[in-house]
């Protein structure tokens, strides 16, 4: 299975079971949803280029825009468990 069957690789369509989260501005859950969804992953990228994106003010497209926001969001729901 490895590499190949159960990897994300860059534009590939696979298939997945997805909870869906709908979330307000201080990252507490407003509903939940449990569906069957084909993800594709926009890029593949190591952490050095993942966190180059994140640090460099620079980079602006909508890789860098989610990117970030998923990181802002990441740090809401680890300072709720502390």
């Amino acid at each position: 299975l490895g590499e190949d069957l159960c990897s994300l690789h860059q534009q590939v369509d696979r298939l997945a079971f997805s909870v869906i989260w709908e979330m307000d501005a201080d990252a507490s859950i407003l509903s939940t949803r449990f569906v069957k969804t084909v993800i594709r992953s926009e890029a593949a990228l190591s952490y050095e280029e993942a966190q180059m994106r994140l640090d460099d003010s620079r980079i602006n497209d909508e890789l860098a825009r989610s990117l970030r926001a998923l990181n802002a969001l990441a740090k809401k729901l680890k300072a709720k468990r502390n």
